[in-house]
């Protein structure tokens, strides 16, 4: 209590469950963990990157400082920890503490399964989501070339478009819980790309609103510091607007609508995107890492 040490009584331990249960876990102290755990690089490379003033003066100032400006510490001065939100984005040491809090591809060519390939995105949670968004550009996406009936106008087409699954990817980032076991898969198949994360979508959104695609939450973010952080990166748009943007991504690129796959205990997601119609057919493809060779 303060600089205290004491003996909680039962009206103490009541307000420490109700304090704690409106902190979104992200932004809660990890009593496991040290300011040693945090990068001073890391957090560097983001101030910069997001033009911060913090930056010009990382140099003449301690990590212990930076990282108070920055709200990812918690407690009295002797007894500082990190918050949660500084092991999962600004520390090397995120798999000593959230193990799967990672990424994991699976390319599918074959439904029973022969052939197919691996890859796990892992480390701070920004480095794997630029990481496995610039691996399923290389690797996944594609390009079809066509000319109309008058062949003066030329069509591109992409199997998946680029942005719809950034925001979609981000979005389970953002989203998920980071206390269940279990990482964020992404499946690759010839009809779709599915991405899967633990737990389903908040309660306060309805089936009829699942259907209808209206999936704006109106209950607490689960990882809001996640989401601001992300936001100042340009990796998500946040305030309810990455499914909607994801979905106009989608239409403008000629893919039908996502579907939104979950269980009445709304224990898991599960987005999948289906192919472009165009890709069904047996005309050659261009590989987007080479369309511009």
């Amino acid at each position: 209590h303060g600089s205290k040490t004491i003996q909680a009584d039962k009206f103490s331990l009541k307000e420490l469950f109700e304090k704690s249960a409106h902190i979104p876990f992200d932004d809660r102290e990890n009593p496991f963990a040290s300011i040693e755990d945090i990068s001073m690089n890391l957090i560097k490379e983001h101030l910069y990157e997001v033009k911060s003033r913090l930056y010009d003066v990382c140099d003449t100032r301690d990590k212990k400082d930076i990282a108070q400006d920055m709200k990812l510490l918690y407690g009295p001065d002797e007894n500082l920890r990190p918050r949660n939100i500084a092991l999962l984005m600004f520390s090397e040491k995120i798999n000593d503490y959230f193990p799967y809090a990672r990424i994991e591809f699976a390319d599918i060519p074959d439904p029973t399964g022969r052939n197919m390939s691996e890859r796990t995105f892992s480390g701070p949670l920004q480095n794997q989501l630029r990481s496995a968004i610039e691996y399923i550009k290389n690797s996944v996406i594609e390009e079809k070339i066509r000319k109309t009936d008058n062949e003066i106008i030329t069509v591109r087409t992409l199997n998946y478009p680029i942005d719809a699954i950034k925001e979609l990817l981000a979005n389970a980032i953002y989203h998920r819980s980071y206390q269940v076991s279990e990482p964020i898969t992404v499946i690759n198949t010839p009809e779709y790309i599915e991405i899967r994360s633990f737990p389903g979508l908040d309660r306060s959104i309805s089936a009829e609103m699942i259907e209808a695609l209206n999936i704006r939450s109106t209950g607490e973010y689960r990882n809001r510091r996640i989401g601001n952080f992300l936001k100042e990166l340009g990796l998500t748009e946040g305030r309810n607007t990455g499914i909607p943007r994801a979905i106009e991504a989608l239409d403008d690129n000629g893919n039908p609508n996502p579907l939104f796959i979950t269980d009445p205990e709304r224990r898991s997601l599960t987005v999948r995107i289906l192919i472009n119609p165009a890709f069904t057919s047996s005309t050659v493809s261009i590989p987007s890492s080479i369309k511009n060779m």
